[in-house]
């Protein structure tokens, strides 16, 4: 498969314009979503964490265990407050809970 890759030329110079990476974004409001969905509005928004950045604890005193899928889980904190200006590999934690069925 080819590997294609894009630069941006001022159409007025030719010169190559460098992009500088994107280093900062603004945290979103999580309350309420899906953990799946809270992450895919993190990565939209720029996040580039890794796992080990991006945690999710159950602070349900009543249910046992780990989150494994992060669908059934429900943000209700989040260590980041909605707006803030982060590093786009900050480390985040989100607290959810399970919803009842």
């Amino acid at each position: 498969m080819p590997e294609y890759t894009w630069e941006l030329v001022d159409s007025e110079t030719g010169e190559k314009i460098d992009i500088p990476e994107r280093t900062s974004m603004t945290m979103p409001d999580l309350s309420g979503k899906r953990g799946d969905l809270a992450v895919t509005m993190l990565q939209d928004a720029g996040y580039a964490g890794t796992t080990s950045e991006l945690r999710f604890a159950n602070i349900d005193p009543s249910e046992d265990g780990s989150v494994w899928m992060r669908a059934n889980w429900v943000v209700v904190e989040q260590s980041v407050p909605a707006g803030e200006e982060i590093e786009v590999d900050a480390d985040i934690t989100l607290g959810v809970v399970r919803p009842l069925l």
